[in-house]
């Protein structure tokens, strides 16, 4: 895999579950002093991912500690002239436009770092870029209805760029899931990217079909964009996503659902017991690679490294 199919992937990672923030903190000492901070994050429960843009990109990685029935997060952490390098080489293949203007705003701020150390004060000019930029990050940042993003699907009719299939797979290891529902009566596989980001779901549908849908959350999150695809549809997803996707633990989702669509037979033909035994077999493996909690993580987390075939 190339450069620029590397950065796609790690773009398509940050769209789903990176941020690019500006801090602004007030010391009070002797003297009243306001200092800011540039900073890109990545967390996710899999952690190869994020092993993958230490590599590339340095700065640093660590876990979040979440409830005991939740799964610990990963988290890559990179700052100041660090950040900004990161986001120069990101931004090409950033997509939506939140993201864009937020990452834009780590290279700005990068323009205002300079040889001051120390007591040694910043110039106005520099105070007042940095003032700006804080909150215009804080801004793009805000959490709950209010600070949703405004795009409809139909909002959205041209990209800058043509989202690849690396890009795209970043999107579903983020904020992607696929997986084989069972009712009283029988089984159904399905494949969906949910995210708050009207473009990013609007760029997968584009590429591979599906059925659009908006869901409002609950309390103060933020409304949910879905793509959501069923059957032999959601089998050829995985059949072209397989070979790009990264994490081990998704990819025996996407083998799952893709042996899984084999299974499907016409209204009114006779299902074996052998079908019927090898569907349920699928059924629990899905379910199996796809917990959410703790219990059972360990046992499958040997599976869930990432083939770092590219570097």
């Amino acid at each position: 895999m190339t450069d620029n199919e590397t950065l796609a992937y790690l773009a398509g990672i940050y769209e789903a579950e990176g941020c690019s923030v500006i801090s602004r903190s007030i010391k009070l000492s002797s003297k009243y002093r306001v200092t800011y901070q540039s900073f890109i994050v990545v967390r996710m429960s899999d952690k190869a991912p994020i092993e993958l843009y230490y590599k590339y990109f340095g700065g640093s990685i660590g876990t979040e500690k979440r409830n005991k029935n939740r799964k610990t997060l990963h988290r890559w952490y990179i700052s100041g002239k660090q950040a900004a390098t990161a986001a120069n080489k990101l931004l090409p293949f950033i997509l939506t436009n939140r993201k864009k203007q937020a990452i834009r705003c780590i290279t700005e701020f990068s323009d205002t770092i300079n040889m001051h150390r120390g007591s040694t004060p910043l110039l106005l000019d520099e105070v007042t870029k940095r003032e700006m930029l804080y909150q215009k990050s804080k801004q793009l940042n805000a959490r709950g209805k209010g600070a949703n993003n405004s795009l409809s699907f139909n909002d959205i009719h041209i990209f800058d760029i043509a989202p690849n299939i690396r890009y795209l797979a970043g999107l579903y290891e983020g904020d992607g899931g696929a997986t084989i529902s069972r009712t009283s009566k029988s089984y159904k596989c399905y494949l969906a990217l949910s995210m708050s980001d009207a473009e990013c779901v609007k760029a997968f549908h584009n590429y591979f079909g599906g059925h659009l849908s908006i869901q409002e959350m609950p309390g103060n999150s933020k409304t949910q964009f879905i793509c959501k695809t069923f059957g032999h549809h959601a089998a050829i997803i995985a059949e072209e996503l397989l070979p790009v996707v990264q994490i081990k633990r998704k990819r025996k989702v996407l083998g799952c659902i893709i042996d899984f669509a084999k299974t499907i037979c016409e209204r009114g033909i006779y299902q074996s017991k052998e079908l019927k035994q090898h569907r349920k077999y699928l059924y629990q493996e899905c379910a199996k690679y796809n917990e959410r909690t703790t219990c059972n993580y360990e046992a499958i987390k040997a599976n869930n490294t990432l083939q770092l075939t590219f570097l």
